[in-house]
């Protein structure tokens, strides 16, 4: 057995991988690959287009390795261990052993060999001519040579099996070269994968991108609804915004407009309070006057009782002194009667006229207290009146007002779930709120309502009554009118009787009989009787007219209460709805502040919103170059297959 370094045909993987990695950058060099897309794209596509030109080099390769089995120097292991320098050593060699290879060989021009010349052994091999009309000169055989050849003469067979061999193998280096050229297209071929690998690659990236480009264009497209809609919901929170404002305006102008109306309520009650100490300090004035008058009735009680006594004591005097003369006693009867009767009427007179004095003036003062209150009762029968015409309208407003704020709070209430539906999961605490909010001025109305009802019927039933006692003191006026009258009649009677007494006292003194002075004694006591019981009267009546008076006071001042009551009641529902107010402006700031945060979170998002956009834009413009770049090689990859098609 011969090892494998005798065979110098036999080599390794490595050094035929060697060997063909030179003649591809061999190739390489002789070939300019461009570097541009465009020249590789475009040879891609003809390379494409003479598919069906191509081989299979791995069929080629099976075959050569069949001819060299056939060989005498034996098979290869794999078609990647012989070389095409190697086949060419082996041709020489055989050549070289051959004698007819040496003596007949035709000249061929090196122009046109198939072969390639080996540098290493331009001494050892023939050189040929640069044409066919040269003749190479046969170089001088040596020694071994010589003996070679005439040992051939007995081995003729041997030479003829080599010559047919020879022809065999040009044949097949003539293939080999034909399989050798398709093999370089094949490594072209082979080298061009790469670059179709990184077509491939690239297309895989364009696919890639637009894919993203259009998950892009969508998140775009949700990205802008999201921001209508987020523009949307901030104008709603901006209407919102101004609504709740506007309301605020409104609530700040209802309570201006009841701290105005407590202010003059303030007033009035300052007014009324000035009026109610005015007319204390007349009633303590009268109430002194009621009093000087009760003193001056009882001193003159008193003067009569003593006068009365001291008649009685004159009496017994003179019956003491005169015990026997009864015309002397009935003289001095009848003087002293007629000057203790004088003086009596006198007094009487006096007293009446006194009394008609102080009746008149009381009747002026309570005349005149009568009209100041009869004044003030008008003054205060307008001032209710314009109160309640006030209240009416201010009622009326508080009720278009709360209906209006029904109507709000409800929809307000529908707002409310709307918003704290996404944004929220306590549903049904906002629910319980908003419904307390809107049943807080449900309450309040009925309370209005029920106060207003009261008012109402308190001030008709405090005018029913005013009136009535009107009505009665104008009756009790027109009576003491009349007893007044009555009076004066019946002391110009008793001033006509008291003078034609007089007279008939003057003319017929010295003719009058003692039954006459006894009938005049009886009508003097009947007159004083009926002036007493007119003083009687007269007192009764004052009685009466103070009764009324301390009536009066006792209405007044009940009126007084009333009014302050309802001034109480009034203030207090003031106050309630000042509180009610204050209570629902309270939740809506909370709402408004609530809301201007969601608003300014909104435009945070907004904000990062329109920087993502942004950045997708400039993405977005990043991937249209590529693409036109792109698609710019696609349209020159287009022309260049309309070309070929055209070739073909």
């Amino acid at each position: 057995m011969e090892t494998a370094t005798n065979y110098w045909w036999l080599k390794n993987s490595k050094t035929a991988n060697e060997a063909v990695t030179k003649e591809l950058t061999s190739t390489n060099k002789s070939e300019d690959i461009s570097s541009s897309l465009r020249e590789f794209l475009e040879k891609e596509r003809a390379l494409e287009n003479m598919d069906d030109v191509d081989t299979d080099i791995g069929s080629i390769i099976e075959e050569i390795n069949k001819v060299a089995a056939q060989s005498p120097l034996g098979p290869f292991e794999t078609y990647d261990e012989r070389a095409f320098e190697d086949i060419m050593k082996e041709v020489e060699q055989l050549s070289a052993r051959s004698r007819t290879s040496i003596n007949l060989s035709t000249p061929t021009p090196k122009s046109a060999s198939p072969l390639p010349l080996d540098s290493d052994k331009e001494d050892d091999e023939d050189e040929y001519s640069e044409d066919f009309e040269g003749r190479s000169e046969p170089q001088t055989p040596s020694a071994n040579q010589n003996e070679f050849i005439y040992d051939t003469a007995d081995n003729n067979e041997t030479v003829k099996r080599l010559e047919e061999e020879k022809k065999n193998l040009v044949g097949s280096v003539n293939t080999l070269k034909t399989q050798l050229e398709e093999r370089n297209l094949a490594l072209t071929k082979t080298k061009a994968k790469p670059f179709d690998i990184n077509v491939e690659k690239a297309l895989e990236e364009l696919k890639d991108s637009k894919e993203t480009n259009t998950a892009l264009q969508l998140q775009l497209d949700s990205l802008s609804r999201s921001n209508q809609q987020l523009k949307s919901t901030y104008d709603e929170l901006f209407t919102t915004n101004a609504n709740l404002e506007k309301r605020v305006l409104d609530t700040e102008s209802v309570l201006s407009k009841c701290t105005q109306e407590i202010q003059l309520l303030k007033q009035q009650r300052d007014k009324l309070l000035e009026t109610e100490s005015s007319l204390n300090s007349l009633l303590e004035i009268e109430k002194t006057q009621v009093k000087n008058l009760k003193l001056q009735n009882e001193k003159d009680a008193r003067c009569i009782l003593d006068l009365n006594r001291q008649v009685k004591e004159m009496e017994r005097i003179i019956a003491r002194k005169h015990p026997d003369s009864v015309s002397a006693l009935i003289v001095a009867a009848k003087n002293d009667q007629s000057e203790n009767n004088l003086t009596a009427r006198k007094v009487l007179e006096d007293r009446i006229r006194n009394l008609e004095t102080e009746v008149v003036m009381r009747d002026q003062q309570s005349s005149k207290v009568f009209l100041e209150v009869q004044e003030k009762f008008t003054e205060m029968k307008n001032k209710y009146e314009s109160h309640i015409e006030d209240l009416e309208l201010h009622v009326s407003d508080l009720k278009n007002q709360i209906k209006k704020r029904r109507d709000t709070f409800d929809v307000y209430t529908q707002t409310v779930f709307d918003e704290q539906k996404p944004v929220k999961d306590t549903k049904d605490a906002g629910a319980q709120t908003v419904q307390v909010k809107a049943q807080l001025p449900k309450v309040v109305n009925k309370k209005v309502e029920k106060i207003e009802c009261k008012d109402d019927a308190h001030l008709l039933a405090t005018i029913r009554g005013l009136q009535t006692d009107l009505v009665n003191k104008e009756k009790v006026i027109l009576k003491m009118q009349k007893e007044l009258d009555e009076a004066r009649k019946t002391n110009k009677r008793l001033q006509k009787e008291r003078e034609g007494s007089l007279r008939n006292i003057a003319e017929r003194r010295e003719f009058r009989s003692y039954p006459e002075k006894l009938a005049l004694q009886l009508k003097t006591a009947g007159d004083d009787v009926n002036l007493e019981e007119e003083l009687k009267a007269l007192r009764t009546e004052r009685d009466k007219m103070k009764v009324q008076l301390c009536r009066m006071e006792e209405d007044y001042q009940s009126l007084k209460a009333k009014r302050l009551f309802d001034l109480s009641a009034l203030q207090q529902a003031h106050e309630s709805e000042v509180t009610t107010y204050m209570t629902n402006i309270g939740p809506l700031r909370e709402q408004l502040s609530s809301q201007q945060k969601t608003i300014e979170c909104l435009q945070e998002q907004l904000k990062v919103s329109k920087d993502q956009v942004d950045v997708l834009r400039l993405d977005r413009d990043d991937l249209m170059k590529r693409l036109h770049l792109f698609g710019f090689g696609d349209v020159q990859l287009a022309n260049g297959d309309t070309s070929n098609k055209k070739v073909v």
